[in-house]
């Protein structure tokens, strides 16, 4: 079983997601950049940040 009826509706879902993958640094919701970066400085155990 497919997860999408059509080919059509899997590239209409494939555009959406490829425009909001490209948002990230913009968005301001809990899916963001900013909200990610909130989260990594506010917790205080052990943690390492990849860089490259």
């Amino acid at each position: 079983m497919h997860k999408f009826q059509s080919p059509e509706e899997q590239a209409q879902t494939f555009d959406f997601l490829q425009n909001w993958i490209q948002q990230y640094y913009e968005r301001d919701d809990e899916f963001g950049y900013s909200s990610h970066r909130s989260i990594f400085h506010e917790f205080n155990g052990i943690k390492h940040e990849i860089t490259r």
